[in-house]
């Protein structure tokens, strides 16, 4: 069902929607993650970012970077967050490709996912809140920049 939204809609509409998503979601779960994580899971989104890292490619480091999100979901400790991730990894795919394609170079968020990283690995769930508001900061700057090319386009030209 959501794959068919992401590929019916307009792409603006959809990014503005799934960033509203990420704001509401992935701020807590960071928290959560920090509080709660165990080492199986820490060390799941240490892998991730690692391959982030490495990653030279828009598609490694898109697939990277889900599942460093999915990662730190399944480490909030909470039961019911974990269907929903599995519900949205593939418009997080989407999101993610697109962004990053816009940014021009793969790694430029990179710092910003290793805040968030050592802040849930000190289980400081304030700490990794604001990691997180201040990655989806640029990525909203971007989502900002893409529905103001759509709305230009969408008006007609003035004689």
């Amino acid at each position: 069902m959501l794959a068919w939204y992401v590929a019916a809609t307009r792409q603006s509409h959809f990014l503005a929607h799934m960033q509203q998503v990420r704001e509401i979601l992935e701020p807590e779960t960071a928290a959560l993650a920090a509080a709660n994580h165990t080492p199986d899971q820490m060390q799941a989104i240490e892998d991730a970012f690692a391959e982030m890292a490495a990653a030279k490619t828009l598609a490694a480091w898109n697939d990277a970077d889900v599942r460093f999100h999915f990662a730190i979901l399944q480490a909030a400790g909470n039961e019911l967050l974990v269907p929903l991730g599995l519900v949205i990894e593939s418009a997080l795919g989407s999101m993610f490709a697109y962004t990053a394609s816009q940014k021009g170079d793969v790694g430029r968020t990179l710092l910003g996912h290793e805040r968030i990283l050592l802040a849930i690995r000190a289980r400081r769930p304030s700490a990794a809140r604001q990691a997180v508001r201040r990655l989806l900061d640029e990525t909203s700057r971007i989502v900002g920049q893409v529905i103001q090319a759509g709305s230009r386009r969408a008006k007609p030209a003035r004689a």
